[in-house]
């Protein structure tokens, strides 16, 4: 088939492609070209441009701004280092070493008792939460418990279950099995309906 056999789209202009089952087959309008060769890269068409006298300069400034802040941060680091030394050694200094290490035993003894409340805080809420499951509450809710013995956490559940109305339905084991054949012969519903159509 030749090219000028195609028809020609009214609305677009563009020629059709080919005949398909259901007529010409058009370009989709929009659609992108053949992807380029790629052993033959185009160039950039939009390269940057070399920097002007006033890109220079504000890059110039920009970049000492920033050696400027990072020089600061170093040498305010320093100083707080400096600081957190001489506060240690200040609060050392006229102490005889055993009182400095009571000191110490008793920071990581303070560091210790701290983590212990933590775990057995972590651990009641975890216990809370099973109970309140155990109990028919779902998960969203049983970590809203707060009650610390067996009869708050009851009342406070008594209180909640209320709330969360009525469970659906349960499922039906045979939705979706076909029956076993109770429904009879083609013959004995004929009869059936025989006997139906009589009264």
């Amino acid at each position: 088939m030749s090219m000028s056999t195609l028809p020609v789209h009214p609305a677009t202009g563009l020629q059709a492609l080919g005949f398909g089952k259901r007529g010409p087959i058009w370009p989709v309008v929009g659609a992108s070209e053949d992807p380029p060769n790629p052993e033959d890269p185009t160039p950039d068409p939009d390269p940057d441009e070399p920097l002007g006298e006033g890109g220079k300069k504000a890059l110039a400034a920009e970049r000492e701004a920033r050696s400027t802040a990072e020089t600061l941060a170093k040498d305010l680091q320093k100083q707080l280092d400096t600081a957190n030394q001489k506060l240690a050694a200040a609060k050392s200094d006229g102490q005889p070493e055993w009182q400095q290490k009571l000191d110490e035993l008793q920071g990581k003894l303070d560091a210790e008792i701290e983590a212990r409340t933590t775990a057995e805080k972590d651990k009641a809420a975890a216990q809370r939460v099973t109970y309140g499951i155990d109990k028919g509450l779902p998960k969203a809710l049983a970590t809203k418990l707060v009650g610390k013995t067996d009869e708050e956490l009851d009342a406070e559940i008594e209180e909640l279950l209320p709330l969360l109305g009525t469970p659906g339905p349960q499922p039906n084991p045979q939705q979706g099995n076909p029956s076993k054949g109770n429904g009879g012969s083609i013959a004995s519903g004929r009869a059936q309906y025989e006997e139906s159509k009589k009264k």
